[in-house]
């Protein structure tokens, strides 16, 4: 009787070498269109469509609604794996969440204020200048169309390892978490990883080893010298510096989210690719 379609908002990516791509992966049937932005030459406009199998009747209709909102949130998770970025995700942060846009008379979601009404009265400037507060909207780039790594974390998500599953769940919404718990997150992900590559000896090699192509990232760091930056900051794994005491260790500097936070991420990353057996990519320059 009808099919049931979802469509994503355009997704801000530059791709290499987009051919439309379609196909079927158990339920669902996706689809893709790009054109390139008339308004920027770092994106274009990418589009996701997803589709049931033919419905027929409104009780399977909304059970299928139902089960496609909770995919589609799948969706844009497997994205950030296939393009480095949390795409649906607007913020005023930029630098890894170290510095951020604030703009006076800008209300919280759930609020409203009279800003607008005072800042008239109160402006005795002849000259009037309109602001307007546009969230920043991440962009990425990528070779080829995301339909290509989509369906192949598809096809293997289900049977995949539960500690991957949890990884990609808990990275994943480090970058939606408020500036409050995000380095508490990502410190759980540093945990995950490390477990996961157990150190060997008193020397880390584990990039080496197990990351092979992101030295010229780390410079020199190594995945215990993150694992202490976990252990010694307040708003990572470990609030307290002493046992039995609210002693606070000190929090992350501005410089040590700079390391903290991408290379944990690029760790991350990666270690979700590698187990879909797609090729390693880094994310640089955020």
């Amino acid at each position: 009787m009808g099919v049931l379609k979802y469509t994503s908002m355009p997704l801000h990516l530059l791709i290499g070498n987009y051919k439309p791509m379609r196909f079927t992966c158990e339920k669902y049937t996706y689809s893709d269109e790009y054109t390139l932005s008339k308004d920027s030459a770092e994106y274009g406009d990418y589009i996701l469509h997803i589709e049931s199998g033919d419905i027929q009747d409104h009780g399977e209709l909304n059970r299928t609604s139902i089960d496609m909102q909770e995919h589609v949130k799948d969706i844009e998770m497997f994205l950030k794996y296939i393009t480095g970025t949390c795409l649906f995700m607007s913020s005023d942060s930029f630098d890894y969440r170290r510095k951020r846009f604030i703009v006076a008379g800008v209300c919280p979601n759930g609020w409203s204020t009279n800003y607008p009404e005072l800042d008239e009265l109160l402006d005795t400037n002849k000259i009037r200048l309109e602001i307007s507060h546009h969230p920043s909207r991440p962009y990425a780039q990528i070779p080829e169309s995301p339909l290509e790594e989509l369906k192949i974390i598809l096809e293997r998500y289900k049977k995949a390892d539960k500690n991957i599953r949890y990884l990609m769940r808990l990275n994943y919404e480090a970058d939606t978490a408020s500036d409050a718990v995000r380095c508490l997150v990502y410190g759980k992900v540093l945990e995950i990883i490390d477990a996961l590559h157990p150190l060997k000896g008193k020397s880390d090699k584990r990039i080496d080893e197990c990351f092979d192509g992101m030295q010229e990232l780390f410079k020199g760091k190594t995945i215990k010298d993150l694992m202490g930056l976990a252990n010694t900051r307040a708003d990572s794994r470990h609030y307290a510096a002493q046992k039995g005491t609210v002693i606070p260790h000190p929090f992350l500097t501005y410089e040590e989210l700079g390391i903290y936070c991408p290379l944990i991420d690029n760790l991350a990353v990666n270690e979700v690719r590698g187990h879909f057996d797609l090729p390693m990519v880094l994310l640089v320059g955020a």
